[in-house]
């Protein structure tokens, strides 16, 4: 009874005053639950974007290669050759590399038929290069060389190619390189092409290694 009494006297407030009150508490909920969806799409839009921009890189990337991971070479198993040997070769072959010091000066004969000859000076290795377009564009200027696929070292001299005549899409490119075989060397050679693709941009491929974008000085 007294502490009915007690309660009975304390003041409650007027019904606006409680309303007002539990407008105020509904309304800092309301405030906290907006701020924390709020942060969820901040958070959400973030790694929605970190997806968007991964993937556009990751396209324009692919972009970039496309064309270039259609361009390789190939080349025959190399053939030895002594000195005092005399090489004739048949188109259709586009051009040739000789290491210095491999042929005779002087010894080249064009022959009929489009057939050429050459007396080899010292023994050497000889291989043929053929260069594969297999993309729909163009490539605008190539180079071939070769490198010891056992240590990764070049073979041979400087490259050879083409740097003004386009390879068209589907179409190749062959090429004799001939190299010095110096004693109790016998390198496992491997085709190394340089091109420039459809945009300019220059690409190198060393046997069916995946391509690499070469820092142009040109």
């Amino acid at each position: 009874m007294h502490f009915t009494h007690h309660l009975s006297g304390l003041d409650w407030g007027s019904i606006p005053d409680w309303v007002s009150a539990i407008a105020t508490v509904l309304a800092l909920c309301g405030a906290g639950v907006t701020i924390w969806f709020a942060a969820r799409a901040v958070r959400i839009s973030r790694e929605a974007n970190n997806i968007t921009l991964a993937a556009y890189q990751a396209d324009l990337t692919d972009r970039r290669e496309r064309q270039a991971r259609f361009v390789y070479a190939l080349n025959e198993v190399p053939q030895t050759h002594h000195a005092g040997e005399v090489i004739q070769r048949f188109p259709p072959h586009l051009t040739g590399a000789a290491e210095t010091g491999v042929f005779v000066d002087g010894s080249f004969r064009s022959l009929n038929g489009g057939k050429t000859e050459q007396t080899v000076a010292a023994d050497m290795l000889s291989t043929t290069v053929t260069v594969h377009n297999r993309s729909e564009e163009i490539v605008a200027s190539w180079m071939v060389s070769l490198y010891d696929r056992s240590t990764g070292a070049p073979v041979g001299g400087t490259g050879v190619g083409d740097q003004s005549a386009a390879v068209l899409p589907g179409e190749t490119r062959i090429v004799h390189i001939d190299v010095l075989a110096h004693e109790g060397y016998h390198p496992h050679i491997g085709p190394v092409v340089d091109f420039r693709d459809s945009s300019g941009r220059l690409w190198r491929r060393r046997g069916s290694e995946p391509i690499e974008l070469v820092a142009d000085s040109a």
